[in-house]
């Protein structure tokens, strides 16, 4: 009878968790993580393979599936130590009831105000309250999750990561590219800057190494009306000019590699230049760097106010880099030293409504406590399967009041068809070199963000 009430107990408890769209927060955390090790009969330390796959393989895409069924991939269980989700302190900076009925999507799918039918300056907080709508019903429902998205990653000002990209073949290491990425916000923790220009975001990608592409810079200007198209600025070296990119450049391969911008944080793209429907709410195994399982990374505050997170530890582990060498039984770029903690959250699917856009059908799996896009499944433009991200996010304290975001620390896009990686390390150390990692920072203005400046940044 006893095992028969506490059955009930926890049936009450999940359908509640599971069904409600809305932010839990870090009050019943660990109950919460508890109860989902229960649900699937899964223990923090278990390491599933391909022998025993079939327990956990519907917690998993296909791709990787395959990836653990094929090429050698382990599948370590774990269980984080801390609340690992949107910090409280967000919601204490912008109460969700503050935008209830405040904001409406037009007929692109941008944000506007409901008051005056024109698109929002100012605009914090999330967009569109979690309890406001309804992921099963509302048609709109993954627009709004995209929005919610990145007005959460707008709880800081601006960004500047150094990173690196490695290409992995089947025998290992091939090339690599090194630059910097820094992204400047107008909403949310942004809006205390000038923005005459009406601007949402600004993202600018410098090349640093090799020596063939140093000072190629990839620039591009957001808008908040949703009618004007992101516009885009590359700057070639080699022939000193400035040309004209748009939204749909965004997909092309970054230097060759298997990645483009629009990977970022797995989906750095425009959301209302996107067809998207929730096509699920599914509990998943989400991968973490095991070291993050009990860690909370904490920035040391400079002079000029910029939080300078710390660096010297592994950024990422892979079988390619192994000090002992390469297991030639898994795949080379397969990670090592990454825990997979189940979650719930939603499956998006996207199809982009630009014909030259380089992608098909793209699906995100979203983690609902982080709202982090852990994995995308990508399709090409003839509708096959084509490759996956995965993306590793650490927990960083960069504010005043000790605000905990969620930032990407580690990528890896697999190129199932031509059976290749890439590796990207963007925060921590990677291969003796310390990443650099800054929040809230001024120290490259909003005036760098120019076709102007960057033609002079290299010179």
């Amino acid at each position: 009878m006893k095992k028969i009430f506490i059955s009930t107990i926890l049936a009450v408890f999940l359908a509640g968790l599971f069904i409600q769209p809305c932010f839990a927060g870090s009050e019943g955390w660990k109950e919460r993580q508890d109860a989902m090790m229960k649900k699937h009969g899964l223990k923090a330390g278990e390491v599933y393979d391909a022998s025993n796959l079939a327990k956990i393989k519907h917690l998993l895409p296909v791709s990787v599936q395959k990836w653990v069924a094929q090429h050698g991939w382990k599948i370590p269980i774990g269980e984080f130590k801390y609340y690992y989700g949107v910090d409280d302190k967000f919601f204490t900076r912008y109460p969700e009831k503050a935008n209830i009925g405040k904001y409406a999507l037009d007929e692109r799918d941008g944000v506007i105000e409901v008051s005056t039918g024109k698109f929002p300056v100012g605009r914090k907080g999330i967009v569109f309250p979690m309890s406001t709508f309804d992921m099963s019903t509302d048609p709109k429902a993954a627009h709004k999750l995209l929005h919610n998205v990145f007005s959460i990653g707008a709880s800081k000002h601006s960004t500047f990561r150094d990173l690196t990209s490695e290409w992995v073949g089947d025998t290992g290491y091939e090339r690599s590219f090194s630059a910097y990425f820094t992204v400047i916000y107008y909403q949310g923790a942004g809006t205390w800057r000038k923005n005459p220009n009406l601007f949402n975001i600004n993202d600018m990608l410098y090349f640093t190494a090799p020596y063939d592409i140093e000072g190629t810079v990839a620039l591009s200007w957001k808008y908040l009306d949703s009618k004007v198209p992101t516009k885009g600025y590359i700057y070639v070296p080699v022939i000193r000019r400035v040309k004209r990119t748009n939204g749909a450049n965004r997909s092309d391969p970054t230097q060759g590699s298997d990645m483009c911008t629009d990977d970022s944080n797995a989906f750095n793209g425009d959301p209302e230049t996107m067809d998207a429907k929730v096509i699920s709410q599914q509990d998943f195994l989400m991968p973490v760097l095991e070291n993050d399982l009990n860690r909370k990374l904490i920035g040391r505050k400079a002079a000029d106010g910029t939080f300078e997170m710390p660096s010297g530890y592994e950024a990422v582990k892979a079988n390619y880099v192994r000090a002992e060498g390469m297991d030639p039984n898994v795949a080379p770029w397969a990670l090592d030293g990454v825990a997979f903690v189940p979650r719930t959250g939603y499956q998006v699917e996207l199809f982009p409504r630009d014909p030259y856009y380089n992608y098909g059908k793209q699906v995100l799996w979203l983690d609902r406590e982080g709202m982090l896009f852990n994995f995308k499944e990508i399709d090409d433009r003839s509708g096959e399967y084509w490759k996956t991200i995965i993306v590793l996010y650490t927990a960083l304290q960069y504010a005043d009041d000790k605000y905990v975001g969620l930032e990407s620390s580690a990528y890896l896009m697999v190129d199932d068809k031509a059976y290749h990686g890439n590796c990207a390390a963007v925060m921590g150390s990677w291969r003796g070199y310390d990443i650099r990692t800054w929040i809230n920072s001024t120290r490259l203005p909003a005036s760098a963000f120019t076709p102007q400046n960057i033609q002079t940044m290299s010179r």
